[in-house]
């Protein structure tokens, strides 16, 4: 069933995205026309609504019955196992480096802005170095970046990285509702700006801790790849992809030592 008209609201309003003149400003669902509008430059390119309702009934909708409590139940057992090694992780990283063993940081989800929780693997600070290291980036065909010897990342970071150790207090965005277990790559907003029209649907549904994108390649896939993947898991989503996904994650936590 598609949302009753006037049911659509706001979800998000202010100035908090990091983006120069592209700030996503707002991002509005108008009722009826599904006319979504990410600040000023989207809202000139967006002229006309770029979701038609089938799409929004997609996103909204057609997660499978109990994925939230399947979520709740995966990130209670989750923490109930790893809690007692984020002491030691935190230690290693105080140690290491200066700077907070935890980190916030703006991601994308249901269209909005959140706090993703991870264990810190860089410099404390990294995105002011960030654009001094733009040219070195290896994902050139994508607004993501992706540098292979990142002289940001810390010695523990690394190690963090290798073994996808810095990814694990997501299990508390879980927890509170930002996200799930299983869904598309969350995003940042100065990432989220340069989505293709076709598939910025993707922003509005809720983003996964892993995804089909993340076990087909993550960053050695193109762009457009990784797009077409996410769009596919949102369009046929079941427990049982969902259980295909997370033991192929668990397979290469263990056994595929290549992050970054």
């Amino acid at each position: 069933m598609m949302p009753a008209p006037g049911q659509f609201e706001i979800k998000k309003t202010g100035d908090d995205f990091p983006i120069s003149k592209a700030a996503l400003g707002s991002l509005l669902i108008i009722k009826n026309g599904i006319n979504r509008t990410m600040g000023k430059k989207l809202a000139e390119d967006l002229q006309d609504p770029f979701a038609t309702a089938e799409l929004v009934e997609i996103i909204i909708n057609q997660s499978y019955p109990h994925k939230s409590l399947i979520d709740i139940i995966g990130a209670v057992v989750g923490l109930i196992i790893l809690a007692p090694f984020y002491p030691f992780l935190a230690l290693a990283i105080k140690l290491d480096s200066p700077g907070p063993a935890l980190v916030k940081l703006n991601r994308i989800s249901q269209g909005r802005i959140f706090d993703l929780y991870k264990f810190r693997t860089m410099m404390a600070n990294a995105e002011e170095l960030k654009p001094l290291l733009r040219q070195f980036n290896e994902r050139r065909d994508s607004p993501f970046f992706k540098m292979r010897r990142d002289p940001r990342v810390t010695r523990v970071g690394r190690f963090l990285r290798r073994f996808r150790l810095d990814e694990l207090p997501q299990l508390i965005n879980v927890l509170q509702g930002e996200m799930s277990l299983v869904g598309p790559r969350p995003v940042e907003p100065s990432e989220a700006v340069q989505y293709p029209a076709s598939h910025r649907h993707l922003l509005f549904a809720k983003a996964g801790v892993t995804g089909l994108s993340q076990i087909k390649g993550s960053s050695a896939l193109a762009f457009q790849q990784t797009l077409e993947y996410d769009d596919y898991y949102l369009k046929n989503q079941s427990l049982a992809l969902d259980i295909k996904i997370i033991s192929t994650t668990l397979a290469i936590l263990l056994f595929d030592h290549n992050a970054v």
